[in-house]
């Protein structure tokens, strides 16, 4: 068997689930899994004087967040691209938005964390009050007959 047999869908895959960022003529265009994303339907998370926040309907795990000054980070499945391309920034504002977005960053990820360990608590709650519940049904016969 060839090995560009076994890469084809490997490279189909990565392509599929792509993000870019154009900017043609001053018009940025951001794509996400190859549909062009728009912003006008997208729900606006945050918005401060520095950016605003957006999470598109075209996949709603990625997180895209423009600054005023025309830089973009897009958050998707644990990775970032920071985009600068194409705006008004000098370099030091550039750095200053890319220290920006990584700080962001960390805030959404130390938030996704605090929201796995709140759902693995509740997931922990429910199933020992439903185990309690059982063995005060079945007065411990339940789980003497299940294991």
């Amino acid at each position: 068997m060839s090995p560009e047999i076994i890469l084809f869908p490997l490279l189909i895959q990565v392509t599929m689930g792509s993000i870019s960022i154009s900017n043609i003529n001053g018009k940025r265009d951001i794509y996400i899994n190859n549909q062009k994303v728009d912003l006008n339907e997208a729900k606006v998370i945050e918005k401060t004087d520095d950016y605003t926040v957006y999470q598109p309907k075209e996949d709603e795990d990625t997180t895209i967040v423009i600054g005023k000054d025309g830089g973009v980070m897009i958050s998707s499945n644990g990775s970032v691209q920071v985009s600068t391309q194409g705006s008004n920034m000098s370099p030091a504002e550039k750095k200053q938005f890319q220290q920006k977005m990584q700080a962001f960053h960390q805030k959404m990820d130390q938030q996704r964390q605090e929201m796995t360990n709140k759902l693995s608590h509740l997931k922990d709650k429910i199933n020992e009050r439903v185990k309690n519940s059982l063995s005060n049904m079945y007065r411990g016969q339940f789980f003497e007959d299940m294991f």
